[in-house]
């Protein structure tokens, strides 16, 4: 099992810095859009709480 988590986190790696290559693309365009604040933290409370519980059951 240590070995598949290790991977797991490689894997995790190589995906983070795809994501940052695609954002540092000169050619990239942004545009300004209004958020929820209500929103986007229910998104990062559920994200975390979800990574919670996937790393419980590998304890």
């Amino acid at each position: 099992m240590q070995c598949h988590g290790e991977l797991m986190r490689l894997v995790g790696l190589v995906n983070d810095l795809e994501k940052l290559m695609a954002v540092e693309n000169p050619n990239l365009q942004l545009t300004l859009a209004p958020q929820s604040v209500k929103e986007q933290l229910y998104y990062v409370f559920n994200h975390f709480q979800l990574e919670l519980i996937v790393r419980s059951q590998f304890i």
